[in-house]
């Protein structure tokens, strides 16, 4: 099951809740937005209990043993006020290949930024406006953008090259602008003009110039 706690260091605990029944859910990250609702992001396996995923969200439903979904709580903890499945999987395909949702952010419209690993045959939406649309390797790295009630996906990208990848952390800064890190194990990984180092070899990019 499910539980978040909110502790206060004079008064004790404040308020906690079970967010699911069975061992359904696995949450890996937790964040809270501007207005100060709680988002909560992982795993969840609805052949073992019930997420309770919300009308109007992006997704009610997975046909998959395994899924992984966000869930927005009230900050009082009193209420699930949206909840959906990414549809990362789909029937039939193995749950021993992994995706994971690692951590979250938003920005100052209150948009969750969503990051974490996935690894083929697993999908991510994405479309003709995505950085990269298709996974480039066995595992890549993603990012995906959603509205704050959890309705839509509003963007989403892969991340990596042709072997491995992985997005660990997320942050926005005022101007909108998206900054993760991870571990690549991709020669290839994708660089800029000008960067800091354009390879992953630690003896070349060893120095502070």
């Amino acid at each position: 099951m499910g539980i978040i706690m909110i502790p206060n260091v004079e008064a004790g605990l404040l308020t906690s809740t079970f967010l699911h029944d069975s061992e359904c859910c696995g949450h890996n990250t937790i964040a809270m937005d501007n207005s100060g609702n709680i988002f909560v992001a992982g795993t969840a396996q609805p052949i073992h209990g019930t997420l309770a995923v919300t009308s109007g969200a992006y997704s009610t439903s997975t046909t998959a043993s395994q899924d992984l979904f966000v869930m927005k709580q009230s900050g009082d903890l009193s209420s699930t006020i949206s909840a959906t499945f990414l549809n990362i999987y789909d029937s039939g395909q193995s749950t021993s290949n992994t995706a994971s949702v690692r951590s979250m952010s938003f920005d100052d419209s209150g948009n969750v930024f969503l990051v974490g690993d996935v690894q083929t045959p697993q999908t991510i939406p994405t479309d003709s406006n995505s950085f990269a649309s298709m996974s480039g390797g066995e595992k890549d790295g993603f990012i995906i953008k959603m509205s704050n009630d959890l309705s839509s996906v509003l963007a989403s990208t892969y991340l990596g090259g042709s072997d491995d990848d992985y997005i660990n952390d997320i942050e926005l800064d005022g101007s909108g602008n998206v900054y993760v890190v991870g571990l690549t194990e991709s020669v290839d990984f994708p660089t800029t003009a000008n960067p800091y180092c354009t390879t992953s070899d630690s003896t070349v990019c060893s120095s502070y110039d």
